[in-house]
């Protein structure tokens, strides 16, 4: 839940900490195929959460070092700033969290609910889901 001042100043609810993740994630989809994204967002949380920096969980996170590059100096940079703005201004208003939407911008109630049910049972098919790809 950010916001973002008149100034372009963003200010995430949980800290700077949150703010950095957003950067990094908004890049990672900027700079990765979809799925490759995905994957990457679900290591990388869980790497911040260990208290892992930003870089080293990218670098640890992505295995092509020019990728992880690209991906630290779009963070580190305008470049991330830019798609941040972006991002935020795209971002429709909401009065909690999390506010689940669809590509349309409609609410989605059953996901915020129970977003494991809803991905399970709307996404994925019986099989596709990875094995390794365990929701706690």
């Amino acid at each position: 839940n950010a916001k973002t001042s008149l100034l372009g100043t963003i200010t995430c609810q949980h800290g700077s900490k949150e703010c950095d993740a957003n950067r990094m994630i908004t890049c990672a989809q900027h700079k990765l195929d979809q799925k490759s994204a995905t994957d990457f967002m679900f290591c990388a949380v869980g790497k911040l959460k260990n208290e892992f920096s930003v870089q080293a969980s990218v670098v640890d996170c992505v295995a092509d070092k020019a990728v992880s590059s690209n991906i630290i100096n779009c963070y580190s940079g305008s470049e991330g700033a830019t798609l941040q703005a972006a991002v935020a201004k795209a971002t429709i208003t909401h009065s909690y969290v999390p506010w689940v939407t669809d590509e349309s911008g409609n609410q989605l109630k059953s996901a915020e609910n129970n977003l494991q049910k809803y991905l399970c049972s709307t996404v994925e098919k019986p099989g596709d889901r990875p094995a390794s790809r365990n929701f706690a």
